[in-house]
C-alpha cells in the first residue's frame, strides 16, 4: 500500500508540474510568430530543361523563394502555415572557366 501511495504522489507531482509549466509558458508567449525567409536552390540540368530555359555557357541558374512562416499558438503546440510570396529564376556567373 505504501508503494502505491509513493508512486501515485510522484506521478501526481509530475502531471501537475507539466500543466503548470505549460500554462506559464502559454501566458508568457505571444499569440502569433511571423518569420520571413529567403531561400535559394541551384537548378540541376533536368530542372533547367523542364523550365524551358536556354542554357548559356558559364552560367548557373538559381531559383529564389520568399516565404512567410506564420505560427499560431495552440494549447498543445503550434499551428504552422507556410506561404510562398515570390518565386524567381535568375542566372548568375558560376566563375568557372
Amino acid at each position: 500500500m505504501k508503494k502505491v501511495i509513493i508512486y501515485g504522489y510522484f506521478l501526481l507531482i509530475g502531471v501537475l508540474s507539466f500543466f503548470l509549466v505549460k500554462g506559464a509558458s502559454s501566458l508568457n508567449m505571444g499569440e502569433t510568430d511571423i518569420n520571413f525567409r529567403k531561400l535559394e536552390h541551384k537548378l540541376s540540368d533536368k530542372e533547367i530543361i523542364d523550365a524551358h530555359i536556354q542554357k548559356k555557357d558559364r552560367m548557373e541558374y538559381v531559383k529564389y523563394y520568399e516565404t512567410v512562416e506564420t505560427r499560431t499558438k495552440k494549447f498543445f503546440g503550434w499551428d504552422t502555415k507556410i506561404d510562398t510570396i515570390k518565386i524567381a529564376i535568375m542566372e548568375r556567373d558560376c566563375g568557372c572557366n
